[in-house]
């Protein structure tokens, strides 16, 4: 067995160059296992800093601290966060007691209504700001409280629309002036009091999930979407040629002016649409639970369709039920939303998807745009309608086979173990390209998988969220994220993130789970499968994690 060394580092970070797009060929969406080997390359030895580094300098705020005297004793009380909503209570280093006498008791309540508690070490079952109080009694029965306000790292999912609040060919979203974005330039885009008239976006999001579409570029280069009052990452969100229409879901930290920045990385304008499905607050509301990729829909072989092997027609709407499918690993009830990697293939004409809750209209968004022939994956975190459906339509004048590839939902169950959101500043994490942030020796290899060292067990980290890039590929294939734990093809699963074809770059949102077995370096893994016959460089930019503690 071939042996390659893999390394993701963050000592620096590599601009994504626009390059030209070649439309591709159908890419088979499965590894055919009578005609392709697939070749491991997992690495021994080499541990990944980059997320364990991230999520350290997300941890990193400064303590609160308050401190009251009742009488003779002293309260003080630090709060710290430690984790996604887990909090550490701290009064050793100040708290007295009165002269010849000495601490008798500590006790602490988390404002969650559960018990007085002397632990000081707590985890929330939902995200939102509480009222820690902590309680000193000494020997001499003289007793002191005091309280802080603590909010949780983790933030929580709110299902919204789908809904448009930006389109630069009409105005929305711009006061009314349709404009495009111009060259190496940056548009502001209002998140926060955004959205449908009496139900906006609340202040206070912490990130917002929305599918931004580039159309009509006047030149080829790349949008990066990052928090308002942040410096510009040199990552990227949508790349684009001249002429093109393409939509990526992009899940951004949100500025706590409530805006996102939108910033055009190229020498022509263009004009961007954006459309919200979901938002994160501090807030309780729904969390993730990731779950082993499982195709829900294919519409070539009647998965999903009751075996029925059916393109979707022209100007129709499929749907397709979401709630108990999987053999019950997706339940029968409690879902909010459900992450998905919705494929477009073999269409006979042009046009766009548009995924939404069942027993909504239909609204005004797109979620894939797609031209005659081409294969096109776009991830997609779409409502559940209360019936625990969704609908798909087809907005085109032929028909296309569409596939769907389910890694997680989103709940508000306490039955189940669930994972908050922690936003990141976007990073990229891993570029081929760059040997200071890949020691894989060059491009991914042909039909090989690659074991990713990507942080130390006990951190509680489920899912990484990550934008995924191909690009200057060798010939058509695609790549799959997938949690790494024995190192055996079995793990691949029938599922792919970013379908590609000769000379394309393609970008795709991926929440990628991780293994749940530490490898022999007491890492968990992310497993990265390239099924093709060609080699092709990829990048990985990373704008938040799902943590369960």
């Amino acid at each position: 067995m071939k042996t390659r060394g893999s390394r993701v580092k963050t000592r620096s970070l590599v601009a994504l160059a626009a390059t030209t797009v070649v439309a591709a060929a159908f890419t088979p969406l499965t590894a055919n296992a009578a005609t392709t080997t697939m070749h491991s390359s997992s690495i021994s030895g080499v541990h990944s800093s980059a997320i364990r580094n991230l999520l350290s300098s997300a941890k990193a705020k400064p303590a609160v601290t308050h401190a009251t005297t009742t009488g003779p004793v002293t309260a003080s009380l630090n709060a710290g966060v430690d984790g996604a909503l887990t909090v550490l209570a701290d009064t050793s280093a100040s708290t007295t007691s009165a002269s010849g006498a000495t601490i008798a008791s500590v006790s602490f309540t988390y404002g969650d209504g559960s018990a007085a508690t002397t632990s000081t070490t707590h985890t929330y079952a939902t995200a939102g700001t509480y009222t820690i109080t902590a309680t000193v009694t000494d020997s001499a029965a003289n007793s002191a409280t005091t309280s802080v306000s603590f909010t949780t790292l983790g933030s929580d999912y709110t299902a919204y629309g789908p809904t448009r609040i930006l389109d630069t060919r009409t105005g929305t979203g711009t006061n009314g002036t349709a404009t495009k974005v111009g060259a190496d330039s940056t548009l502001k885009l209002k998140v926060a009091g955004a959205g449908i008239s009496g139900n906006t976006i609340p202040s206070g999001v912490t990130a917002v999930v929305m599918t931004l579409t580039v159309t009509d570029p006047t030149k080829a280069g790349y949008i990066t979407a990052y928090d308002d009052g942040d410096t510009q990452p040199t990552t990227s969100s949508v790349n684009y040629a001249p002429g093109e229409t393409v939509p990526n879901l992009v899940v951004v930290p949100v500025g706590a002016d409530g805006y996102v920045d939108l910033y055009n990385a190229s020498k022509g304008s263009t004009d961007l649409v954006a459309d919200v499905s979901g938002y994160f607050t501090p807030t309780s509301g729904s969390q993730y639970v990731a779950i082993p990729d499982y195709r829900l829909l294919d519409t070539r072989t009647g998965t999903g369709q009751g075996g029925l092997q059916q393109k979707d027609a022209a100007y129709s709407t499929l749907t397709v039920t979401v709630a108990g499918a999987d053999g019950g690993t997706l339940p029968s009830t409690g879902i909010t939303a459900v992450a998905l990697n919705l494929t477009v293939t073999n269409p006979t004409q042009a046009g766009f998807l548009t995924a939404y809750p069942s027993g909504s209209g239909l609204p005004n968004s797109s979620n894939v745009n797609f031209g005659k022939g081409e294969t096109v994956p776009d991830e997609v975190i779409v409502p559940v309608g209360a019936d625990g459906k969704i609908k798909i339509y087809n907005a085109s004048k032929g028909t296309s086979d569409i596939i769907a590839d389910v890694s997680g939902y989103f709940t508000t169950s306490t039955s189940v173990t669930t994972s908050a959101f922690v936003p990141l500043p976007p990073t990229r994490v891993l570029d081929t390209r760059d040997p200071t942030l890949w020691s894989g020796n060059g491009p991914l290899a042909a039909n090989t998988y690659y074991g990713v060292e990507s942080e130390p067990a006990g951190m509680g980290i489920t899912s990484l969220v990550l934008n995924a890039t191909v690009t200057n590929p060798e010939t058509n294939g695609y790549v799959t994220l997938y949690p790494y734990n024995n190192g055996s093809t079995s793990e691949i699963p029938n599922a792919s993130n970013v379908n590609y074809g000769h000379n394309e770059t393609v970008a795709n949102l991926a929440i990628a789970s991780l293994g749940t077995t530490a490898d022999s370096n007491g890492a968990i893994d992310l497993g990265i499968a390239n099924t093709s016959n060609g080699t092709t460089d990829f990048i990985l930019d990373m704008t938040g994690i799902f943590a369960s503690q």
